[in-house]
């Protein structure tokens, strides 16, 4: 099929900064400009007002992310099909939608596509969560460049295929978020990654050696990273997790995080349809 979308021009891309922005896809202008030239075919325009911007999901995975999708309900179908046809081209055999309600995911499901995984969404003040620490013997302090490797250990053993960080996904991860690790005995035993952006703290990964659960270590991490996020400005602090992840969900249930009530996930489907 012909493509209906093209690579954005530098116009283009300046008309879609300030959606970009809300969206928190990026810091600054300067970054999305690096994000295209880079691969020009990741942010994508049709002409009129849609938009998309789209990035492989993990490194070890043909999966292609849709990180953001600007266009009215009645034009979805036909930039699913224009985005599969992207992935397609580079090599990609799966697409993946972006993280959204539930309610909203109805849509792309209509589309051939399959929920991939029901996520539960948590949010709070980070000074509560901040005074919920459990004593522990670890210390908590900022990630350094040596510490990526133990974090790629942790990654691996905390997480299935499709969440799970490979070297080079992590390595990204670290240059845009803030990087904090545990450490017990000179050890790195758990890590955490966290922005904050207009007031909200996001905390987008938590995860702590297997032999190292159950010792007070999550709940320092958890903290931290509420810490560090209020004395960046953050009066709002929010995380999503596994809805099956039972261990996460109680972590920050008692450090005063409440769970919300509406249901999130990300739809996946082939990308090798024609």
């Amino acid at each position: 099929m012909s493509l209906r979308s093209h690579d954005a021009t530098g116009a283009e891309l300046e008309r879609l900064w300030p959606a970009a922005r809300g969206s928190r896809l990026f810091d600054s202008p300067a970054e999305m400009r690096e994000f295209a030239a880079e691969a020009p075919w990741r942010v994508r325009v049709d002409g009129r007002s849609d938009a998309a911007i789209v990035e492989r999901w993990r490194s070890h995975l043909d999966i292609l992310s849709i990180r953001a999708l600007w266009t009215p309900n009645r034009r979805l179908s036909r930039w699913v099909d224009d985005l599969a046809a992207v992935a397609r081209q580079h090599g990609f055999g799966r697409l993946l939608s972006p993280l959204l309600p539930q309610t909203l995911l109805r849509q792309w499901l209509a589309q051939g596509m399959r929920l991939a995984e029901p996520l539960v969404a948590f949010q709070g003040a980070p000074s509560v969560v901040a005074a919920a620490a459990s004593r522990t013997e670890a210390v908590v302090r900022h990630g350094r460049d040596e510490d990526l490797r133990h974090a790629e250990e942790i990654d691996r053993e905390s997480f299935g295929e499709f969440w799970r960080y490979g070297p080079r996904d992590l390595g990204r991860a670290v240059r845009r978020e803030r990087f904090a690790v545990a450490v017990v005995g000179g050890q790195v035993v758990g890590y955490t990654l966290c922005t904050v952006s207009r007031g909200s703290g996001v905390l987008s990964r938590l995860a702590v050696h297997p032999s190292a659960r159950r010792t007070g270590i999550g709940s320092a991490l958890l903290a931290e990273a509420a810490a560090s996020a209020e004395r960046s400005g953050a009066v709002t602090f929010t995380l999503c997790t596994q809805e099956s992840n039972s261990a996460s969900r109680s972590l920050y249930a008692g450090a005063g995080l409440t769970e919300v009530a509406e249901r999130y996930g990300l739809a996946i489907g082939s990308a090798l349809r024609e």
